[in-house]
């Protein structure tokens, strides 16, 4: 039997690693845990841990002193360090390396000396802003498209040869790929849907959400296809392109609209910051466009100016229903717009 201690002094992240340990190794494993660095290095000894998972940032004693005291006196307990996952330490390194938006930085007169041919990126861009940076660094981005669950990249730009933006790209090695409908049934090339992925469970895709039967059952079929919950759709020629999140579309008289499609729109007008757009119930069309507009610093707009732009810009049945001028948008921790709480 293996003597396990784990060490953090966050209460949740102490049991939840205990839950997991337990789980999968319920009768080979004896857990004990540690909220400090300090009773860590006392408990160790004294239990005769044999294996210790530690955080390194602990109050009283880091987890590396902590580690170097046990094993004075335990050579033989093995150490594995670890370090819950923070997004404003992420956001606050990536800012101090410079990982920020690279078309807001200052030119720089050596920018394009590189040896760089290729760059992946995930995040959707403008054709505009897809221009720009590959003309200011002088190198070319590869379209991907995947998720957590689909561990890496399903669909994805060659390396080499024909690319088709705005296209996600093709199937990737490994993958299978297909559009469905509400009722899981494959569509045809042109139509939109569902995007599914089919890989090796455990290898390409996961085996399913730890202790969630039911959102296992929800995003994996009986047969291995793993849903998105991204609306998507191919060409003859095989290649899948983006429509919107599946969360993100209004459904208007029949017609499927991509939320982030009309923001993009409307974000570039000169004189719309940010903008949000949610559908709201219709008696009529199942759901009516309401567009919630954050002006630029300075600027000043109206509601029936947003509504004469978007018609001209984009076709009549995804044109705006309401429009509301706002000050700020209720946020996520990572500043995204919160669109549940928009009403």
């Amino acid at each position: 039997m293996i003597r396990l201690l784990i060490a953090d002094d966050e209460r949740m992240e102490r049991e939840a690693l205990a839950d997991i340990v337990m789980r999968r190794f319920e009768h080979e494993v004896t857990v004990e845990m540690a909220e400090n660095g300090r009773k860590a290095a006392d408990t160790a000894v004294l239990w005769e841990a044999d294996l210790i998972l530690m955080d390194i940032e602990m109050p009283g004693m880091n987890g590396l002193d902590a580690a170097r005291a046990v094993l004075e006196q335990r050579p033989e307990c093995k150490v594995i360090f670890i370090t819950a996952y923070s997004l404003f330490q992420y956001a606050h390194e990536a800012v101090h390396l410079g990982a920020c938006d690279y078309l807001l930085k200052p030119v720089d007169p050596d920018e394009k000396d590189h040896c760089l041919r290729d760059m992946l990126y995930f995040l959707p861009v403008s054709a505009r802003e897809k221009e720009a940076f590959e003309e200011r660094y002088g190198v070319r981005i590869m379209n991907t498209y995947g998720s957590t669950e689909s561990v890496g990249w399903v669909l994805t730009d060659p390396p080499t040869g024909e690319r088709n933006w705005p296209s996600i790209g093709r199937v990737g090695l490994g993958y299978e790929a297909k559009i469905v409908d509400e009722e899981g049934n494959e569509l045809p090339a042109g139509e939109v849907g569902e995007i599914c992925v089919k890989g090796v469970p455990g290898r390409s895709i996961m085996l399913g959400y730890l202790g969630n039967e039911a959102a296992t059952a929800e995003a994996l079929s009986g047969d291995g296809w793993l849903r998105m919950g991204d609306k998507g759709y191919y060409d003859e020629n095989g290649w899948f392109f983006f429509f919107d999140r599946k969360s993100n579309m209004i459904k208007r008289s029949g017609e499927n609209i991509s939320t982030t499609e009309i923001e993009g729109i409307l974000e570039e007008h000169p004189d719309i910051k940010e903008a949000a757009v949610i559908g709201v119930p219709d008696p009529i069309r199942d759901q009516a466009v309401k567009a919630f507009v954050l002006p630029e610093d300075g600027a000043t707009i109206g509601a029936d100016e947003v509504i004469a732009y978007c018609e001209g810009n984009m076709a009549a049945f995804k044109v705006p229903s309401i429009v509301e001028i706002v000050e700020d948008f209720p946020r996520t921790c990572s500043m995204k717009i919160e669109k549940k709480l928009l009403k």
